[in-house]
């Protein structure tokens, strides 16, 4: 019999903490405390962004005018900013956003009828949604209103309506951002079917999260005018705007305002001049783009509560793996991996499982995504920064092109630290121990490898034809060269003082993020451009070549040698916690 409430209220219960806890990680993985940290740090960002935004609006005003459309092109900001990181935070709940076979499997023989099970999955949707929507736009909204208004001698019923409208508009951003991926992710899974949404739906996430998250650093980085350049096109007003969701509820926020900023009197007097009146030519456009935002509103919750609902007519079953054929040209990597690179079996064993694992599992793909993502995004921040005009000699290129392939390298190991910490399948975890016969060096050496191979000299030579076309051939080349001994050495202090294999535990979070993230990051920074400096005095001269690149193989050999005699010869893998005996959906008695 059901106790504690409900059938309903039960399953929503549960359903809302999937969206916490996580027990493919861990027996005990409980993510109250990183949810909150991450709420606050959303919350602390947001205000902090909204009073850097708005620090001009504190010290004079030019004219009404001029802050009805500064305030405009802020708004596009606060908007563009808030809607993508709900739409990043709900793509990587991507999985727990509808019934899935897990679901299905554990809640299908149990006596609640399929109706609730829906109902319930739909219903527990709405306050993760609804509590990181709240959490991203509210603060950062209100904050930005009261900063703009400062300086301005409105009355106190014109101030409200603009805070409301500003509250109002990010707060509906929002939500269409976390319906449009939900609508996405059911759209798809419709079309595709199951076995087909089964093959494209991790590569999709991947794609969402490296494209949102590329996005964001790019809005925050960019030029803040987009709106006002836009609405100055030569294009059809009614046109132009309509193609970008942030633009439908910046036009929502100032056909709520109307004209109360643009027409308030300051001294009696209302402003009449060229801000002014191109604000005003743009009621209409205004008007198009809020009947846009509700219409795309509205469209979007009915196609994806549509699609959602024919999804789960029928609890989802598990899929069988389709047989696939083995490819000539994979057998010849692999022999050709065992006959070079890998020897020893417990080596070749652990090179083939780390493979596996970052390429097919959601957690790990997941991971390196976000790192693929931030790594992006650097090097379109220096491309548009620095340019990528050829120079006329190595030397003289600037210290961030050189600096560039050190950042990404240290994002991109910083990601596979942490994805080397999470489980393959937690589930299976015994078959490591039962099978486990302590030869650490070899599996760490095996594991170190594939990722050698399978990810930092990928990230290397994608950024080869750049850097060849801005500093020439040899440069370029002499950079990758530097570029993979870099990797090397990271990876080797990756490896320093592990105890267990990669991938066989529980997650275990290590470090303080809160307090070290900064000072790893502002230290990262510092060693990039000191070795781009380095580096960019020994290119010089075939001598200054020669030598630096043998002073990074000796680093090379002597951190591995390090790694060698620090790790031990034989281990013992730590038993994982045993799972809890407790009854989340109080089924019992």
């Amino acid at each position: 019999m059901l106790q504690g409430g409900t059938p309903a209220r039960l399953l929503i219960r549960h359903f809302v903490r999937r969206f916490v806890d996580n027990d493919f990680l861990s027996a005990y993985a409980d993510r109250h405390e990183s949810l909150a940290f991450f709420a606050a740090t959303l919350v602390s960002a947001g205000m902090f962004g909204a009073v850097l935004i708005g620090t001009k609006y504190l010290f004079g005003v030019p004219s009404v005018s001029w802050a009805a459309v500064s305030a405009m092109d802020d708004m596009f900001v606060i908007v563009s900013v808030s809607m993508i990181v709900v739409a990043l935070t709900t793509a990587a709940q991507w999985d727990a956003l509808s019934i899935d076979a897990r679901d299905a499997a554990i809640l299908g023989p149990l006596p609640v009828g399929h109706p609730t099970i829906v109902r319930a999955k739909a219903a527990a949707n709405l306050p993760f949604g609804s509590a990181f929507v709240i959490t991203t736009t509210v603060p950062a909204s209100l904050i930005f209103s009261f900063v703009a208004l400062a300086s301005l001698r409105l009355a106190a019923s014109t101030e409200m309506r603009v805070i409301a409208s500003h509250v109002l508009t990010t707060t509906l951003a929002g939500l269409f951002a976390f319906i449009a991926v939900v609508a996405l992710r059911e759209g798809l899974r419709l079309l595709a079917g199951a076995r087909g949404f089964a093959r494209i739906s991790s590569f999709v996430q991947v794609l969402l999260i490296v494209g949102l998250t590329t996005l964001l650093l790019l809005v925050l980085g960019g030029d803040h005018a987009v709106p006002r350049a836009w609405l100055q096109t030569p294009a059809p007003r009614s046109v132009t705007p309509l193609v970008v969701p942030a633009m439908w509820f910046v036009g929502l926020a100032q056909t709520i305002n109307g004209d109360v900023i643009v027409l308030a009197p300051v001294g009696g007097v209302v402003a009449d001049d060229n801000l002014s009146r191109f604000y005003l030519a743009q009621t209409q456009v205004f008007r198009d783009l809020a009947s846009t935002a509700f219409i795309g509103t509205a469209a979007t919750l009915l196609l994806g509560s549509a699609a959602f609902f024919w999804n789960a007519r029928r609890l989802p079953s598990p899929i069988a793996p389709a047989r696939q054929r083995a490819r000539v040209v994979r057998r010849a990597l692999s022999e050709a991996a065992i006959r070079t690179v890998v020897r020893r079996p417990m080596a070749q064993a652990a090179f083939f499982f780390t493979f596996r694992v970052l390429f097919r599992s959601r957690p790990h793909r997941l991971t390196l995504a976000v790192g693929a993502a931030v790594a992006l995004s650097m090097t379109i921040a220096v491309v548009s920064g620095v340019g990528q005009a050829r120079v006329a000699s190595p030397t003289t290129a600037p210290l961030l092109w050189w600096a560039l392939q050190p950042l990404v390298l240290m994002t991109i190991a910083a990601t596979l630290q942490h994805a080397m910490a999470l489980p393959a399948e937690l589930r299976a975890n015994w078959i490591f121990h039962h099978c486990w016969v302590g030869q650490l060096r070899a599996c760490v050496a095996g594991a170190e490898r594939a990722v050698f191979l399978g990810v930092m000299t990928p990230a290397v030579l994608m950024l080869v034809p750049l850097h060849v076309y801005v500093m020439g051939p040899r440069a370029g080349l002499f950079h990758a060269m530097n570029g993979l001994l870099l990797s090397a050495v990271l990876l080797g202090f990756m490896m320093m003082d592990r105890t267990a294999p990669p991938f066989v535990s529980s997650y275990v979070r290590s470090g303080n993020v809160k307090s070290l993230g900064p000072i790893v990051v502002m230290v990262a920074v510092g060693l990039s451009l000191t070795a781009a400096a380095f580096e960019r005095s020994a290119v010089g001269s075939a001598a200054g070549s020669l030598r630096h690149t043998l002073a990074l193989c000796a680093l090379v050999l002597v951190i591995h040698q390090t790694v060698w005699r620090r790790l031990p010869s034989t281990a013992t893998l730590a038993t994982d916690p045993p799972e809890p005996s407790s009854d989340p959906l109080r089924l019992s008695g």
